[in-house]
């Protein structure tokens, strides 16, 4: 086994040791055991909405380097590509839906790309807005934010640049011309002014609907509802790929967030997880289902 994947193991365990020492888990489990289904029935009632919103986001960079696509295919294909998402670090395994279009790699991966790239500018600026306005006095935020922003523009700017992409792929084995194609389509997407304004646009409404669903998954908790400001941090941060799905860390930064609002950090450790379990987890198994039925009906047809 690479050493990489270990160190994942090895962090997973041990954040997750701290956070239960810190944490009883018999409250948490006692919380969870107490959530209002009511609320919890309307929270998980929006999570399809924002699948609706991720596919439209994702058909319309498609459309623009003239990829049509039907919108129930697409849609089906971006949840297969949560299921990868949710078994990779980072959800760097969502750039696996482009092996599900026939098209070129080279040509789709850009518009994935682009579409991770904006949802995550989108969440470093409602986190570094959050910090400023509840959590100025803790400075340990401000600057994880600052380095989240510096890495978010420099691996932006890196994926422009074919130097950058040849030295990557050149153990893949991948045509200098594919590169090329690569670059071009991604610059042409970010240049793309109307194209680049609407996929914003969707990502800040997506993100309103997630504050809204998370509003109701406080209610469920029966928690001031004033905590759904820690959303983006949690979002964030649990998506630094150094654990495995996010597992120890996101729910080290909601029982950081919670405590530090005056909240009981058990609260904060069962919000995090209702989170992951209605935006990713829930989501992710449907996937993993709708990959196989996929599989399955593509090696029908091919017989």
């Amino acid at each position: 086994m690479r050493k990489e994947p270990l160190l994942k193991i090895g962090l997973t365990i041990l954040l997750s040791i701290v956070l239960f020492k810190k944490i009883n888990l018999f409250e948490v489990m006692d919380i969870l055991s107490s959530l209002h289904l009511s609320y919890l029935v309307i929270a998980i009632f929006f999570v399809p909405i924002l699948y609706i919103i991720r596919t439209y986001k994702w058909s319309i960079l498609l459309d623009s380097i003239k990829i049509k696509k039907p919108f129930v295919n697409l849609f089906k294909i971006l949840i297969i590509g949560v299921f990868y998402g949710l078994v990779t670090p980072g959800k760097v395994g969502e750039i696996g839906r482009a092996f599900h279009l026939d098209e070129k790699k080279s040509v789709t991966i850009p518009t994935i790309l682009i579409e991770k790239i904006i949802d995550i500018v989108i969440l470093v600026l409602l986190s570094l807005l959050t910090v400023i306005f509840f959590f100025n006095d803790y400075s340990a935020f401000k600057y994880i934010i600052l380095i989240c922003a510096f890495v978010v523009l420099l691996g932006t700017w890196l994926l422009t640049k074919k130097r950058f992409i040849y030295l990557i792929t050149k153990p893949f084995k991948i045509k200098d011309e594919n590169v090329d194609i690569y670059v071009d389509k991604f610059m042409k997407l970010v240049k793309d002014k109307g194209v680049m304004f609407k996929v914003t646009i969707l990502t800040i409404c997506y993100y309103l609907i997630v504050y809204i669903l998370a509003t109701f998954l406080l209610l469920s908790l029966d928690v001031n509802t004033l905590a759904v400001i820690t959303l983006p941090l949690i979002i964030l941060l649990g998506n630094v790929p150094i654990t495995i799905s996010g597992l120890g860390l996101r729910e080290s930064v909601a029982t950081i967030c919670f405590i530090l609002l005056g909240e009981n950090g058990a609260y904060g450790f069962s919000f995090s997880i209702l989170l992951f379990l209605s935006i990713t987890l829930l989501p992710g198994i449907f996937g993993y289902f709708l990959g196989i039925t996929t599989g399955s009906n593509e090696h029908t047809r091919a017989r």
